[in-house]
């Protein structure tokens, strides 16, 4: 598996649509803020729901932002270096800034597997 990340902010979104997924409230907002715009989140993502054209944002399995990446869309990282003191804790969005978060763009590919479930629906 080769990942390649561009980090970028997405200065002018053009996919069809952009799905936030998170079950943290703090990030969900601060993926909004850095899109301009409000977002929906969703706590969890499946292999069957995801879509081509558009732009997913979180904190993926290798497995799903390979899926995502063979689909056709975008998939943005939450990336940020989180201090061991406070794994585990809510963040703020103000927190995820002070703490130099930032998106990533990946473009993550399945190159070989064990033939595992996880490995065959990722590329499917």
């Amino acid at each position: 598996m080769t990942l390649n990340p561009e980090p970028n902010r997405p200065a002018s979104p053009s996919p069809c649509f952009h799905r936030v997924i998170t079950r943290h409230p703090g990030a969900a907002e601060w993926v909004g803020q850095q899109l301009g715009r409000a977002v929906h989140a969703v706590p969890h993502l499946e292999l069957d729901e995801i879509e081509s054209g558009g732009s997913y944002y979180g904190v993926f399995p290798l497995h799903l932002a390979a899926a995502i990446c063979a689909k056709g869309s975008a998939c943005w990282a939450i990336a940020v270096n989180m201090p061991p003191a406070l794994r585990g804790q809510e963040l703020s969005a103000e927190q995820l800034d002070e703490l130099g978060a930032e998106l990533v763009h990946y473009d993550v590919r399945v190159i070989a597997g064990l033939g595992t479930p996880a490995t065959k629906s990722s590329t499917s």
